[in-house]
């Protein structure tokens, strides 16, 4: 964005802002978020978007909502994803298997999980409140991030 001097270099739109923040979010580094967060608006003139707020959620403070969630048995939406296919745009559900073609949505995501796993990948589970006891619940949680 800058140099040592001061001097402009590159100027940032709301996508390197965005994966700036998402950055400063999951390395658990909240205060050097929020200044980036401030020069965003401050400095450069870029109105956040939800996607900028959603990275400015401490970590420790989705720990407190969700067991508060569980205590008052608030049930969290689904996760939510939308794919365009040719001109039409398919939106899908965490755990939806109501779809025709559910059941190979469903088998391509297990192939592609269990590859991923394979391959080392395991899914960010930092601040699940729950106890992942069984597979099923595991391929749930899996779904849902």
């Amino acid at each position: 964005m800058d140099d040592k001097h001061g001097k402009e270099r590159h100027k940032p739109d709301d996508i390197t802002f965005l994966g700036v923040l998402s950055a400063c979010s999951y390395s658990g580094f909240v205060d050097e978020g929020r200044h980036y967060f401030k020069t965003m608006i401050e400095t450069w003139g870029i109105e956040p978007k939800i996607e900028h707020y959603g990275c400015m959620i401490d970590f420790s403070d989705v720990v407190t909502v969700r067991k508060r969630m569980l205590d008052t048995k608030t049930k969290k939406r689904p996760g939510r994803s939308t794919i365009q296919i040719e001109e039409k745009i398919h939106e899908f559900a965490a755990g939806d298997r109501s779809r025709e073609s559910a059941g190979v949505i469903y088998d391509v995501l297990d192939q592609v999980t269990r590859e991923a796993r394979v391959q080392g990948y395991m899914p960010y589970f930092e601040y699940v409140v729950v106890n992942i006891e069984n597979e099923d619940e595991y391929n749930f949680m899996v779904e849902d991030s």
